[in-house]
């Protein structure tokens, strides 16, 4: 056997083996050289993503879940007014019968806005501060079920009051805060084949965590009665 021919047959193996385990290698370069583009300023951009889980009443009778994994990417057109685009998948599932379930791509957008940060007198070890922001978010797509395309738009605001305890003394304890918030919030399906039946205002409450000053993790969940329900994880990061 020749050495070209060896190489083949190794190579041939090497190939079976990645799409066994399905999975790609990554390039682990830590010096910015390396890369195509080495962005130097960044100041004012998001980057992150989240999955978001809803149930809710349609028709009366249905239960209609949904899972989106979305990308984000946003920008800081003010010191406290934000907008950010949406890329991911998404699909959706009745309760009542089970059927085959595809993914479709997700797109969309939202802003939000910081509208209120006051300090509060506490002791040496943190600073307390209440918190006043509002979202509001769009997004669209198509997934399949059991062969039926479902084309749908879902609306999702929110106004939240947070308290956040942020560490003053040694930086090198993880997390650099903690932030527990609640409020209002409402959410709308528009679907030209279905109709929301369940109730559209509803609240939420979830806990921040501020890893660094910059990168911070959120778990919400929105109840909106009669089973109606909704559960949010998230990552961002901000330049």
């Amino acid at each position: 056997m020749n050495l070209k021919r060896t190489s083949l047959i190794v190579a041939a193996g090497a190939a079976s083996l990645c799409l066994v385990a399905q999975a790609t290698p990554r390039a682990a370069e830590a010096s910015g050289a390396d890369y195509l583009v080495s962005a130097e300023d960044l100041d004012g951009f998001h980057i992150g993503g989240y999955y978001r889980y809803t149930s809710r009443e349609i028709d009366h009778t249905l239960e209609l879940s949904q899972d989106n994994i979305a990308f984000m990417l946003g920008y800081d057109l003010l010191d406290w007014f934000s907008i950010y685009g949406i890329m991911g998948t998404a699909d959706a599932e009745f309760s009542d019968y089970d059927a085959d379930r595809e993914y479709d791509f997700l797109y969309g957008g939202g802003a939000w806005v910081n509208i209120l940060d006051h300090d509060l007198i506490s002791n040496l070890s943190c600073e307390t501060k209440v918190r006043l922001s509002a979202s509001a978010q769009m997004v669209y797509s198509a997934p399949k079920y059991g062969g039926r395309e479902i084309d749908y738009s879902d609306f999702y605001g929110s106004v939240t009051l947070g308290i956040v305890n942020e560490l003053i003394g040694n930086k090198n304890i993880w997390p650099d805060a903690i932030g527990l918030f609640l409020g209002p919030c409402w959410s709308r399906f528009d679907c030209d084949d279905f109709e929301q039946t369940g109730n559209k205002t509803g609240f939420a409450f979830g806990l921040d965590i501020y890893v660094t000053r910059r990168v911070g993790l959120s778990a919400s969940y929105e109840t909106y009665g009669s089973g109606d329900d909704a559960v949010n994880f998230s990552l961002n990061c901000r330049f």
